[in-house]
């Protein structure tokens, strides 16, 4: 699977009142880093005391740098229109999507919809933390979230390939996936064990026919465990969409 895991740094949490300090992100192409964007934002305001201590971004590191005005077209060209992950993307997007139109005057730039690791791991691990420091002491890929934009990507690229999750042609054209998208879609407005209850009666009337397609044994679709996104995966042979 081709796609950009990206992460920004910003002044506050507001897309609207809020400017990005950073951007980064790793293009992935065959589950491989191939190339990275990584850049500081002048705002073209002060960058609070509280938001230096958590990113160590300063102000005086962003005084010579460019506004965004002058690196956003350059960064979509360079993402290909790929599909973006991301932790908690919701966040993210919204600052991408605010700047796209007051730049642009064009909020679709960014339409391709993102897979958000935040979203799978609650899936994955219901009753555990789901910020991204978590997941990375969970995948073993470090201890701590160092709030910079090419890192937090990069580990959040880590993450997404610690959970098990394998996207291949053959899955993403499989019939299943619609269906399996569709649960996703809801999933945020329903309670995790309706989730587990809704793909159990899909399993039911789906997984003899799903193995016998992909040629898999019962053995080789659950080699993940129970709680595991890529067991659905082979039982549907689709993918479960973020």
């Amino acid at each position: 699977m081709n796609y950009i895991s990206l992460d920004l740094e910003t002044t506050g949490f507001s897309a609207q009142n809020d400017r990005i300090t950073e951007i980064g992100a790793v293009k992935v192409r065959d589950g491989k880093i191939v190339d990275r964007f990584t850049q500081l934002v002048n705002p073209g305001r002060r960058v609070s005391a509280r938001i230096t201590e958590l990113t160590g971004i300063s102000n005086e590191m962003l005084e010579d740098q460019p506004v965004i005005e002058d690196i956003l077209g350059d960064f979509i060209h360079w993402t290909e229109n790929d599909r973006l992950v991301g932790h908690n993307t919701k966040f993210d997007l919204s600052f991408l999507i605010a700047n796209a139109e007051r730049v642009f005057s064009d909020s679709t730039r960014f339409s391709v919809r993102p897979i958000d690791t935040m979203h799978i791991d609650r899936l994955l691990f219901p009753s555990e933390r789901h910020r991204l420091v978590d997941l990375i002491q969970r995948y073993g890929i470090g201890d701590v979230e160092e709030h910079r934009a090419l890192s937090d990507a990069t580990q959040t690229y880590q993450a997404w390939n610690g959970s098990g999750v394998i996207l291949t042609p053959a899955r993403q054209t499989s019939p299943c996936v619609r269906a399996c998208d569709l649960l996703h879609k809801i999933s945020y407005a329903i309670r995790p064990m309706l989730m587990r209850w809704a793909f159990a009666l899909l399993n039911r009337h789906a997984i003899a026919d799903m193995l016998a397609r992909y040629e898999m044994t019962p053995g080789e679709a659950c080699r993940w465990g129970e709680n595991s996104r890529e067991l659905l995966f082979f039982r549907f042979g689709g993918v479960f969409m973020g």
